[in-house]
């Protein structure tokens, strides 16, 4: 009497199957970014005293001095980096189950926030492909950001020339002096990159004026 072999390939079958499920689900596992509460945290911190140095810098601009076109301006240039750290704040939160975090910012005399060290290790770690890339993204920005603003802050303090012509990529805050074909930190194209105003503020949007045509 002959056996079936019938069950033994039904049975090979779903073996293979099952492994090949395994096998994707490790895959996955391997790709799957995560962000800690540590990072979350650091990142909360960063975004308030971001907030606290713009808000510094719109004081100092106080009282019309000669000063005051290049504070508004790294004001402007900060508080975009805020709201770029406090849209992805929101994502993180939502989608790791991270807890809410309340920053601490006492009082300081400086205008421009140092980048944090932490943030240059994060993006010098070699498991980068397990960390969110607009994380790394936003890291990175802020790092090359905060070093210009820190640059231009410096110029002012020392009075070495009179900062004037100041643009400003209305995408991740960076400023430079002249125009720019493209921004040199996010790559956004030169019409995202702003030419401020004579008070150092990003000029209000041009309205399109309609005209009614008679027929």
């Amino acid at each position: 009497m002959r056996l079936s072999k019938r069950p033994n390939l039904f049975f090979f079958a779903a073996g293979l199957i099952c492994a090949a499920l395994l096998l994707s689900a490790c895959k996955k596992n391997d790709t799957k970014t995560f962000v800690d509460q540590d990072t979350y945290d650091l990142m909360k911190q960063a975004q308030a005293e971001l907030s606290a140095c713009a808000e510094r810098c719109r004081d100092a601009a106080k009282g019309g001095h000669a000063d005051s076109y290049a504070l508004r301006a790294l004001a402007n240039s900060q508080e975009i980096l805020a709201g770029r750290h406090e849209t992805i704040l929101k994502v993180l939160r939502k989608k790791f189950k991270l807890e809410g975090y309340n920053p601490v910012t006492g009082p300081a005399d400086v205008r421009v926030m140092e980048c944090p060290e932490e943030y240059g290790a994060i993006l010098s770690r070699p498991d980068n492909t397990k960390t969110p890339r607009e994380v790394l993204i936003t890291l990175e920005i802020t790092e090359k950001v905060l070093k210009q603003d820190d640059w231009f802050a410096k110029t002012l303090d020392v009075s070495q020339r009179p900062i004037t012509n100041l643009h400003l990529c209305t995408v991740c805050g960076y400023l430079t002096e002249g125009e720019v074909e493209s921004c040199p930190v996010c790559n956004s194209a030169g019409e995202r990159v702003v030419e401020l105003d004579s008070r150092g503020e990003i000029p209000a949007p041009e309205t399109e004026s309609y005209v009614v045509r008679k027929e």
